[in-house]
């Protein structure tokens, strides 16, 4: 059985792969920043030690038009399931 901070890592790495976290580019050049803060995480159990966890997320995208009060960082909220 897996821990729940072991549980998070694997969480943090599926939201990392999807979304492409970290500076990025876009065709225009311009450049953003993506960054997630995570909602919950729900665990169920599954015969033979199988876990299938749906969590949620916010993701934020920041870009250098990015600032306060005005025009603050796109939030979209998101979900997924992962199956260990």
């Amino acid at each position: 059985m897996l821990s729940d901070k072991e549980v998070l890592e694997k969480v943090k790495a599926a939201i990392e792969k999807e979304e492409k976290i970290g500076y990025n580019s876009g065709g225009s050049g311009h450049s953003a920043y993506k960054s997630f803060k995570i909602n919950s995480i729900r665990i169920y159990s599954f015969p033979h030690g199988v876990l299938k966890v749906r969590y949620s997320y916010t993701l934020y995208v920041e870009t250098e038009f990015t600032y306060y009060p005005d025009n603050p960082p796109e939030e979209y909220d998101k979900s997924g399931v992962i199956t260990i």
